[in-house]
Order: structure tokens, then C-alpha cells, then sequence
């Protein structure tokens, strides 16, 4: 087996994570294959993300910017409202005085769609049917051989797992590791904005705290609108939920459930959704990892930290990892093995000590969605983080802080 060599590296998942930090390697020279299990990346991810100051600031620094702006929403503040309509407060998630940048309404599926254009050009390959099996051998000073379920195999100077809550890759690291369920599944869709008639003197995003649940409407473009909902419910007996985030049917049944509670204002749009829109997904936790580098394997985004999919943290997470080990690999190219395992190690320390103090954030918001998805559930307005540290943060300074 060859010498490793950083100017190669192989990534898993041709998500935000994967795509962002190839796009970034390719800019400093570095030759980048990206391998994704599904036939293309044209698969709808219908979930409606918000990328806050921080998420957006890493965004320009890997100098994808540009073409997420172009398709997003720009604003400044939440709505909250009670369940009689009138307003409690105003979120800040964004502020181009204070933190720099508005932040952006935006879909997952026109992230990621973005950011495989811009992959493509800037030349990176990404070979997709390529379903991760196993590492096959690592060390730290020889190059990674990996295995896919299609028989082929791949040999890499470094293995990047990106590829999501499910990581696969994540079992060379932490083979025993597992999420646990939360009780409750976030349902969303999206609608025509003109079904959606907003209360006098307010304007989208717009969220309602009521013991009924927690409802939140967020702009798709100028033309569509997003509705969210928290619902409690058993896990399926089998543990996969891959059939339930499938069954359109299902869901929407759940929704016109919940929407019954509610006046026209929900009801109106609920009946009214884009049938292929419809989502599911469970509220996921897992305990924090004790590393995220093994041997040449590194892992990024969601396989390496599970947050619930609420409070509008992972994307923006996400860019903040591909941008914060992009610049620590751009540094390591020759550094050799001990300089590269010292390097990674760092970046290590930075990431977790991030992840430490936003999962806070993430519970908080977890357990209120957890109480708006039960029947008994008591008024509930979003929590207000002191949002200077996290929208205001900078992932390539933040490197320079010495453990």
C-alpha cells in the first residue's frame, strides 16, 4: 500500500457537508471524490432549512455564497405569536448590522442542488450508486482503503465520512454507536403562499406557541410558503422509519389531524399542500462522540454530531465543519503523518468544544418541540439565545485557539 498523500481525499455523501468541503479542497488543489449511495442527487430533500449568520459567513469563506443567496429568502426575525394571534416576540436569527448577515430561508434541495453545480464545476468527480461498506484497512501513515456494497474499492490519502445521521462510516470510528428517538417526528410541507392569509401586522417567518402545538410558516421563494409541525408518536416496532417517511398518505392524514384543532389560518393550508413535499422525519438524539478522527478517517455534519432536526442548527453546522477542516487540511498537505494526527487533533478539540455549547441550544428547542407534540402540551414561545456567540462566530479564527 502506498504512502498517503492529502492530495487526495475521498469523501462519503454528496450532501452540504461532503459537497461544501470538496468544493474547498478543489480551490487549494487538492484532487476530491465524492461517493454517494443514491442514483443522483436530484432525490427531493423537502425539509426548509435556515442559514444564520454563521452557517452563511462559512458559506462565503468556501465561496459558495453566491449561489445560495440566489436562491433563498433574506430576513432578519421570527414572528412568535400566541394561539389567539397576537404577537409574544421576535426572534433575532439573523441581522446584517450586528452579525454581518441577513439570514436565509431556504430549502435543502436548493442547497444541495447549488452546491453539486458548483462541485462540478470547480472539477470535482462525484460517483454516485457507490453505497459505503467498510474501511478496509487505515493507519495513520498509509492510505485509506475502502469497500463499497457494489464490490468496488477505493484507495484515498484521507476518508472523509459526510454522510449523515445513518453514517455508515461512522462505525470504523465508534462501531457501537447508536441515536435514540425522542418521541416525537417533525411533519412538514409546502403550499401556494397564497393559501396562507397572515394575521394583521405580520410577516413570514411566522411561528405560534399555543397549548394546541407549535406551528411555524416560513417563505419558500415568492411564490410558496413552508408549514411545520411537532407531533408525538410511537417509533415503528422495527425501528426503521424509512417506510413512514414515504407514506404520503400518512402523513398528510396526520396533518389534517393536527390542523383540525386549528382555524383557517392552518386549517386552510394544510388542505392545500404540495402532495410530494410531504415530510417526516424523527427527532433523533445521540451522545456526543469521544472522537471524530480515527487513524486517516475523519467525520463531519451529522456523522459526527446528531442534533434534532429543530432550532435551525445542523446546515449551518455543517458548512462550519467543511470550512473549519478544510482550512486545518490546507495547512497539513505535508506536515506528514505525526504533524497530520497532531493537526487533525486540533481541529478535533475546536469542533467539540463548539458542538458543546450549540447542543445546549438544541435541547432546549428539542424539548419544546417534544412538548408541542403532546396533546397536554403547554404554551411555549422559543427559547432566546444570546445569539453573539453563535451567529457571530468565525470557524477559520476559532482554529487559531490554542488548546
Amino acid at each position: 500500500m502506498a504512502v498517503a498523500s492529502l492530495t487526495d481525499v475521498g469523501i462519503v455523501g454528496a450532501g452540504v457537508a461532503g459537497l461544501s468541503l470538496a468544493i474547498y479542497l478543489r480551490s487549494i488543489g487538492l484532487n476530491v471524490t465524492v461517493y454517494e449511495g443514491q442514483a443522483d442527487n436530484k432525490a427531493e430533500y423537502t425539509n426548509l432549512w435556515t442559514l444564520t449568520p454563521n452557517g452563511l459567513r462559512s458559506a462565503e469563506a468556501l465561496g459558495v455564497l453566491p449561489e445560495l443567496q440566489a436562491v433563498g429568502v433574506a430576513y432578519e426575525n421570527i414572528n412568535v405569536l400566541n394561539g389567539a394571534k397576537e404577537p409574544i416576540s421576535k426572534r433575532e436569527v439573523g441581522s446584517e448590522s450586528k452579525h454581518g448577515y441577513s439570514a436565509l430561508s431556504i430549502s435543502q434541495a436548493q442547497v444541495v442542488r447549488a452546491l453539486t453545480a458548483r462541485a462540478s464545476t470547480a472539477g470535482v468527480t462525484i460517483h454516485y450508486e457507490h453505497v459505503f461498506a467498510s474501511v478496509v484497512t487505515a493507519s495513520t501513515s498509509k492510505d485509506v482503503s475502502i469497500s463499497f456494497t457494489n464490490k468496488s474499492t477505493a484507495t484515498h490519502g484521507l476518508l472523509v465520512g459526510a454522510d449523515g445521521l445513518n453514517s455508515a462510516v461512522r462505525a470504523h470510528i465508534a462501531p457501537t454507536y447508536k441515536t435514540s428517538y425522542m418521541g416525537s417526528v417533525a411533519l412538514a410541507a409546502s403550499a401556494a403562499r397564497s393559501t396562507l392569509v397572515l394575521p394583521a401586522n405580520s410577516s413570514l417567518p411566522l411561528s405560534i406557541a399555543d397549548p394546541r402545538g407549535h406551528v411555524m410558516f416560513s417563505p419558500i421563494g415568492t411564490e410558496s410558503c413552508s408549514i411545520a409541525m411537532a407531533h408525538a408518536m410511537e417509533a415503528p416496532e422495527s425501528g426503521d422509519w424509512t417506510a413512514l417517511r414515504q407514506d404520503k398518505t400518512f402523513i398528510q392524514s396526520v396533518l389534517d389531524q393536527k390542523a383540525a384543532a386549528w382555524d383557517s389560518l392552518v386549517s386552510d393550508v394544510v388542505k392545500d399542500l404540495d402532495p410530494v413535499s410531504l415530510s417526516l422525519w424523527p427527532m433523533l438524539s445521540g451522545a456526543p462522540l469521544e472522537s471524530w478522527v480515527s487513524d486517516r478517517v475523519v467525520l463531519i455534519g451529522d456523522a459526527a454530531h446528531v442534533l434534532p432536526p429543530v432550532g435551525m442548527l445542523g446546515g449551518n453546522l455543517a458548512l462550519e465543519d467543511a470550512l473549519s477542516l478544510g482550512t486545518t487540511l490546507a495547512k497539513l498537505v505535508n506536515a506528514g503523518s505525526e504533524g497530520l494526527h497532531t493537526g487533525l487533533k486540533h481541529w478535533e478539540s475546536r469542533r467539540m468544544t463548539r458542538l458543546a455549547r450549540v447542543a445546549e441550544v438544541s435541547k432546549s428547542f428539542g424539548k419544546m418541540s417534544k412538548q408541542a407534540g403532546s396533546p397536554n402540551a403547554a404554551p411555549a414561545a422559543p427559547p432566546k439565545p444570546d445569539n453573539g456567540w453563535l451567529y457571530d462566530f468565525d470557524a477559520v479564527r476559532d482554529l487559531e485557539v490554542q488548546a
